[in-house]
């Protein structure tokens, strides 16, 4: 069996039905507008997206991937005008390789990325309550103590500046409270 010819007749139709229909969609058309401009079923007029769409991102990522590729070479290229600087102990070669080597790893994705967790007390999870101002002002106390036994009974300067739009004490209607950050001193906000 024969192959088809990407410039056959069927193929360039395809092309040019795929062009429309993208071009249509990006334009906020409907698959059923779009269907009946091609005079298609709107599942074949979201295929016709599909399919160009797909070319598309195909395309770029091909290109991206060409482009990594050329700037790989030419970074390799400047590593080996610096090896003789580099093993004759140059600072300056040296930094200017740990940077081209900064730039590969960040080209190629390669670098592990950097996690950030933030947990409560001795690596658990994060604790709410919802309280009282009084309730509120009691684990502050606490939590000034605990620091202050932390640092061998002396004073603790409390740097933290004053919240705003919390509650008061007899400030908001009955029932109303605040939620407090259970960690050392944390935060305490206003819970409508």
């Amino acid at each position: 069996m024969t192959r088809e010819s990407k410039t056959s007749p069927r193929k360039i139709k395809a092309l040019e039905r795929e062009l429309i229909a993208v071009q249509a969609k990006v334009k906020g058309h409907s698959y059923p507008d779009i269907a009946r401009m091609l005079g298609v079923t709107p599942q074949a007029a979201h295929a016709a997206v599909k399919r160009a769409m797909a070319k598309a991102h195909a395309l770029i990522a091909d290109s991206a991937d060409e482009m990594r590729v050329l700037r790989t070479q030419q970074y390799e290229r400047l590593l080996l005008a610096l090896s003789g600087g580099i093993q004759k102990g140059d600072v300056a070669s040296i930094n200017s390789a740990t940077k081209i080597i900064q730039s590969l790893v960040e080209l190629w994705a390669t670098a592990v990325p950097k996690q950030t967790v933030v947990t409560g007390p001795n690596g658990g999870p994060l604790e709410h309550v919802v309280g009282t101002w009084e309730d509120v002002v009691l684990m502050a106390q606490a939590a000034r103590a605990q620091a202050e036994a932390s640092v061998g009974g002396g004073p603790v300067v409390d740097v933290t500046p004053e919240p705003s739009g919390l509650l008061s004490p007899g400030e908001g209607a009955e029932g109303e409270g605040v939620v407090v950050d259970v960690e050392a001193g944390g935060d305490a906000q206003g819970e409508p």
